[in-house]
């Protein structure tokens, strides 16, 4: 059904601390007791630094807090993916596709009172919005299979 959410909406950003997502007796723990990687950190600090004491920006970033905390929306893997796809022809493709069928359903709304379905259960809804398409392309078809009459007054002109 078409119209405003009823219900809450979920968490829209996610604060992750490793710490509390892995039990203290995971294997993990236990290798990270016995191995030293702390020279894998040192080798990263110039691309990827997590220690806001270092960064000559902290008085600026986060001057009352030991650290800034970033956090990162649920679904910007998936952002990441379509920002990586932007440029490329399939993109456009799909975009110009996207574009057709949103025009449609603003069609459907604006022009058919298409604001909320009237028939009830998932069969009600099919048929309300097929003889809703079936209407839109039957204007659709009565556009382009329309002529204008010929210009009798110029077909008289001897």
């Amino acid at each position: 059904m078409m119209g405003r959410r009823k219900g809450a909406q979920g968490q829209f950003f996610y604060a992750f601390a490793l710490d509390k997502a892995v039990p203290p007796d995971h294997l993990v723990r236990q290798i990270d007791g016995i191995l030293d990687l702390s020279w894998v950190s040192k080798e990263l600090l110039p691309y990827y630094s997590r220690d806001c004491e270092l960064c000559p920006l902290k008085p600026q970033c986060c001057p009352k807090t030991p650290s800034r905390k970033v956090t990162r929306d649920l679904n910007e893997e998936a952002r990441d993916l379509a920002r990586a796809l932007m440029g490329t022809p399939e993109f456009a493709k799909s975009r110009d596709e996207r574009k057709k069928v949103e025009m449609r359903f603003a069609h459907l709304k604006t022009h058919h009172r298409f604001e909320r379905l009237r028939l009830r259960g998932l069969s009600g809804a099919r048929d309300e919005f097929h003889l809703t398409a079936i209407v839109q392309n039957l204007k659709t078809l009565a556009g382009h299979a329309w002529r204008p009459p010929p210009n009798v007054q110029a077909a008289c002109v001897v």
